[in-house]
């Protein structure tokens, strides 16, 4: 199947200087930060330098940012395993959320032994901004089967060569992207776990956290719970 040059174009780099982004903080604030220095290159997270407006005038702060569109989770270049993320990228994992696999992966996830303390916070870390329980819309089974077989109907007028990319291969796609976002989740659940437990070193041993934040997506479907695209991060003074 031949994808249009739009599908498959990388995603450009949100981060660059000159960057403003529209964040808000844990407890629903709105932040507006004009990003001003690239600390380093894109690792799990993407590290800069912002200028934000508080009461005392304009401050300088260190942004890092968890987004599953960036980052060494998405292989690297020099080996032949990068992955870049794309629009066609974008649309597997949307419909790999719809069809409720990416809401049974995070549990599965969550449920393993090595990452059960991190997630007995998650929901805590996340009340604030996107409520209680951010999947409460997608419980029932037959919202997803009803969303997928208007899919079907609209795939089955197509040609049947824009079949080439059959099920499986979609849904690795999809699946990549899942696990790319619930990496990038843990890493920042890790960090932020960590701030709360230095709490009284922060501003003298460890940097001092202003605030966790979650940073806009332009693309979250009205669908779709943001809880999916919306990157997480935290400020730092």
């Amino acid at each position: 199947m031949a994808y249009a040059n739009d599908d498959i174009m990388e995603t450009p780099y949100r981060y660059l200087p000159g960057s403003t982004l529209n964040l808000i903080s844990s407890d629903g604030e709105d932040i507006e930060v004009l990003v001003t220095r690239l600390i380093m290159a894109p690792t799990m997270s993407s590290v800069v330098e912002v200028q934000m407006k508080t009461q005392n005038g304009v401050e300088k702060a260190v942004l890092k940012m968890y987004d599953r569109r960036f980052g060494e989770r998405r292989g690297f270049i020099r080996n032949g395993s990068y992955r870049p993320h794309n629009k066609r990228a974008e649309e597997a994992f949307q419909d790999y959320i719809r069809s409720g696999k990416a809401k049974t992966l995070l549990e599965e996830r969550n449920n393993e032994a090595e990452v059960d303390w991190i997630c007995e916070s998650s929901d805590e870390d996340y009340e604030n901004t996107f409520g209680e329980d951010e999947d409460d819309d997608y419980e029932d089974e037959d919202y997803y089967q009803d969303d997928k077989n208007d899919k079907n109907d609209d795939e089955n007028d197509n040609d049947v060569d824009d079949e080439e990319d059959s099920p499986s291969e979609w849904d690795e796609l999809g699946e990549f992207e899942c696990e790319t976002f619930n990496s990038n989740r843990m890493s920042y659940l890790l960090e932020t776990r960590g701030y709360r437990k230095l709490q009284r070193l922060q501003g003298n041993c460890v940097p001092k956290l202003i605030s966790s934040i979650v940073g806009d997506h332009s693309v979250t479907p009205d669908d779709l719970p943001p809880f999916y695209f919306q990157p997480m991060g935290v400020l730092l003074d």
